[in-house]
């Protein structure tokens, strides 16, 4: 009984119309009729696979939909489209004239020479599977060899990772040695580490960590003018331009509040299941923190001064400058008229900082998505955990 509705599951008109709309235009076993929104961002994986890409496991742009393209513009899509419905006939459950229908089909159209979508793989191995496919479609079925076409899709799967997914991988997955944020932290303990690279902090860090120093320095800020206008001593704003002067200086390695934030702050907020999804490499970042240092000693010496209408004014400015960066993740220097030069050089040296999204895997399995877009076959393969 349940082999019977397996053949009848596998017999509907929802698959016999993938095999002949895939087989008519191969690109419609990825195209999709509203693809997916793409973030503006560029992108790291942690671990690209082209198994995972072909199962269309992961976000876009590193989806199957961008790839099918991608290999369009390489002239490679007899290749994508042969692994796609190949893996579709390994996986399917069909029985022994269904498989034998598919197998022609496929051999019309991927591996016989001059054939318009004709596979470019070892003469060798597309020469064996031809021959053995033919002897079997001769036969009667009793020696139907389902493996026939493995040789095949691994000679396929390995040209498509040796030329259009490495070409891919250069394009869309920016590969970076990610912060070791504990270890920059910690620099002190590790003997092996040169006194020079002291004062030479890392450039790349990830999107929670700015957040959460930002934050804890704007709310020193905010704390500091308080307690100058109600208290009249400048105590929080000399914290606040000590860890300003540290982190230009060095990093996270003399400053108290980074401490604070890689070991209290970002561990609790892993506990609670938030996965980094975002990580910022920014070449100025220490120039951006000496105009902000400057800016607060200015706010410090107007205070002592009492000249405090000025000095609300300017920090008025740093605290607008820093909302500016939680939001859009970026320094913005027009928001200070007296950075004008600045704004120019940004514009002439590209200073702004590079923002890179961590592009995970869905938690959905891979589906052939026909023209129609309403019919669908989900594959046998399992659904893929978030890295």
């Amino acid at each position: 009984m349940r082999d019977s509705r397996r053949d009848k599951r596998a017999h509907s008109p929802r698959n016999d119309h993938i095999w002949a709309s895939g087989l008519a235009d191969v690109t419609r076993m990825w195209r999709k009729q509203k693809p997916e929104q793409r973030t503006r961002y560029r992108h790291i994986v942690p671990n690209l696979r082209i198994a995972n890409l072909l199962k269309d496991k992961y976000l876009p742009p590193l989806d199957l939909h961008t790839f099918g393209k991608f290999c369009e513009n390489e002239m490679n899509e007899d290749l994508l489209g042969f692994v796609i419905l190949t893996r579709h006939l390994k996986t399917g459950k069909w029985t022994d004239d269904q498989f034998k229908v598919k197998l022609a089909a496929l051999l019309e159209v991927f591996l016989e020479q001059g054939t318009r979508l004709e596979i470019n793989i070892p003469f060798r191995v597309k020469r064996k599977a031809v021959r053995d496919i033919r002897e079997m479609l001769d036969t009667d079925g009793k020696d139907l060899d389902r493996a026939v076409l493995d040789q095949a899709y691994r000679s396929a799967i390995k040209m498509l990772k040796m030329n259009s997914f490495q070409r891919f991988k250069v394009k869309y997955d920016n590969r970076v040695q990610l912060p070791d944020l504990e270890a920059e932290a910690c620099w002190c303990i590790d003997i092996d580490k040169s006194c020079r690279s002291f004062f030479c902090p890392s450039v790349i860090t990830s999107a929670t960590h700015f957040r959460l120093t930002i934050t804890c320095f704007l709310l020193t800020l905010i704390g500091g003018n308080l307690e100058v206008f109600f208290l009249g001593t400048p105590f929080l704003l000399l914290y606040a331009a000590y860890g300003q002067m540290a982190r230009l200086l060095c990093g996270p390695r003399l400053d108290f509040q980074s401490f604070v934030v890689i070991f209290v702050l970002m561990p609790f907020i892993q506990c609670l299941g938030w996965k980094e999804s975002r990580y910022i490499i920014d070449k100025y970042g220490r120039l951006k923190d000496a105009i902000t240092f400057i800016l607060l000693i200015g706010v410090i010496v107007l205070s002592y001064f009492q000249f405090f209408i000025y000095a609300w004014i300017v920090s008025a400015v740093i605290l607008v400058q820093g909302v500016v960066q939680l939001i859009f993740h970026r320094w913005c220097p027009l928001v200070d008229p007296s950075l004008i030069v600045w704004s120019g050089c940004c514009k002439r040296y590209r200073t702004g900082p590079e923002v890179l999204d961590v592009c995970r895997t869905r938690s959905q399995s891979f589906s052939l998505v026909t023209a129609r877009g309403g019919a669908d076959m989900k594959s046998v393969s399992g659904s893929a955990s978030v890295p």
